[in-house]
């Protein structure tokens, strides 16, 4: 291939990720976690105190935090930018890029500038990580962050004499504050530090450790003020029994969500009782989704075989481990649930696994009359990202065109902000049309004062419309943002956003 068509080819892809990111920005969410997370780092900037930085870190509903201060400080100045939820998701879109330049970068680097490009391919148009990598989420910028510490791993390997290693601890130290769930990564690239550590300067090694223990001064301060939250983990299980989910107890169980989220399917986690629907609107992805599913099977057990077939095998090794990372890790915290953000550390190596495959197997010395074999290896990439692209369009127009007849979709994911933005537009028009002075907004059919707001409602009125709140008593009118379906009634929704319906009450209706 010559330099100026693996450009070009490039080129197209990266173009194919942004066209991807920047359309159907109606459907980028924006419900509860991302504006919690948001609020946050606007408050950390009012005092951006680095050692109380762990402070502004909150709590998952099970009880510890799933991400440290590094969180904050990384999204900090994408926040410092724009305050807009549609503005913040595309920066952050932007800003991900990097994942599909990184790994084409590891791939062209391990193996050839061909597999390169197909890695690149697979990880712009894998499904997930297309949902994912365009929202302020604790999770989103994970598979770049892994993706950059991958090219680390990868130069360090090639050049364990290298001053850079001492980079290595503190990319670790990074990760695992941005997002808890990477351990499952970090674990296994410790065994890459040690197996070239005595080939390795140990004043960069001495200094990345020392550097990496700094990033950990905000938690070490946060937890000697606060040591009965040190062991909150260990009281997980307990937690999930008070709410009465059974935490997973099956490795197979854990086993089977993984490689179905990975392979692209699982959008029962995102599209709750429109799954069915959806699959309806698109009958041919039930059977490329199980295709797929086999696909990433085969190319796993292919993968292991030619690990096997190595002399040299850690780097490989690495890469295994790094895929299959998050099952372990999730059977042994006993999470109820395998959510796809939970597994997009895995999507990297994915990329990796099959582009290597299809290289080793276009490389194979067979007789003529067997070339066939050659041209059916391209068939699987062909058949994934075609797959992962359809379900990709196909989501989106869902989404964006969906009625929500039973209100919101799933506890897993969240309502796309364009929709709590039209709702806001809709009142405040109708409002100065009406020559309403003073009016309430409210999320609640049971109180109709302003008070009552649903995280992305709240944060839309503080951050971004800049409303300020008045009395109930002195308001002229009340608008209610439900969720429909609304089972009063008495109450008659002028219009509807997307899961929301807006209703008007006057100010003598209690």
């Amino acid at each position: 291939m010559s330099k100026k068509l693996e450009f070009v080819l490039f080129f197209l892809i990266l173009s194919l990720y942004f066209i991807l990111r920047l359309s159907f920005l109606n459907t980028i969410e924006f419900g509860y976690d991302q504006p919690l997370l948001t609020n946050q780092v606007i408050t950390f900037l009012k005092n951006p105190t680095f050692i109380d930085s762990f402070n502004y870190v909150t709590e998952n509903p099970w009880g510890y935090p799933s991400w440290g201060p590094m969180q904050i400080i990384f999204y900090a100045p994408f926040v410092l930018l724009t305050q807009n939820p549609i503005s913040l998701s595309i920066l952050i879109a932007i800003f991900n890029s990097i994942s599909i330049i990184t790994i084409y970068l590891i791939v062209k680097l391990l193996i050839s500038p061909k597999a390169g490009l197909l890695a690149a391919l697979l990880l712009t148009v894998h499904p997930w990580w297309l949902i994912f990598s365009r929202m302020i989420y604790q999770p989103s910028p994970i598979i770049t962050l892994i993706s950059l510490t991958i090219l680390l791993s990868v130069y360090i390997y090639k050049n364990p004499k290298s001053k850079w290693i001492f980079l290595l601890p503190i990319c670790w130290a990074f990760l695992f504050q941005v997002y808890i769930h990477t351990i499952s990564f970090i674990i296994p690239s410790i065994i890459l530090l040690f197996t070239k550590i005595n080939k390795t300067k140990i004043f960069s090694n001495v200094l990345g450790i020392v550097i990496a223990l700094v990033l950990f001064i905000p938690v070490f301060n946060y937890y000697s003020h606060n040591p009965n939250k040190l062991l909150d983990y260990k009281k997980v299980e307990q937690t999930f029994n008070k709410l009465y989910i059974s935490p997973i107890e099956s490795f197979k169980s854990i086993g089977l969500n993984f490689f179905t989220i990975v392979s692209g399917s699982g959008w029962n986690w995102q599209l709750g009782y429109g799954r069915d629907i959806f699959y309806q609107a698109n009958p041919a992805l039930l059977t490329l989704h199980q295709l797929s599913l086999l696909l990433v099977l085969v190319y796993l057990v292919l993968f292991t075989y030619l690990l096997l077939k190595q002399k040299q095998k850690l780097l490989h090794l690495l890469i295994l481990l790094w895929f299959i990372g998050p099952m372990w890790f999730l059977f042994l915290i006993k999470s109820p649930v395998t959510l796809p953000r939970y597994l997009l550390i895995s999507l990297p190596s994915l990329s990796l696994i099959i582009s290597f495959v299809t290289h080793k197997l276009g490389q194979l010395k067979i007789k003529r009359t067997y070339d066939w074999i050659k041209y059916v290896n391209y068939i699987g990439p062909i058949i994934l990202c075609y797959t992962w692209l359809f379900t990709s369009i196909a989501y989106y127009r869902f989404v964006g065109d969906f009625n929500y007849p039973q209100g919101f979709l799933s506890n897993y994911s969240d309502v796309p902000y364009i929709n709590v933005q039209k709702s806001l537009d809709w009142i405040f028009s109708d409002a100065h049309k009406n020559n309403y002075v003073t009016f309430t907004i409210s999320n609640s059919l049971e109180n109709t004062t302003v008070y009552d707001l649903n995280a992305a409602t709240r944060y839309a009125l503080d951050n971004v419309y800049h409303y300020q709140y008045i009395d109930e008593k002195m308001a002229n009118t009340h608008y209610i943002m439900a969720f429909k379906p609304i089972s009063d009634k008495y109450l008659k929704p002028l219009v509807q956003f997307g899961p929301y319906v807006i209703i008007k009450l006057d100010n003598n209706i209690k």
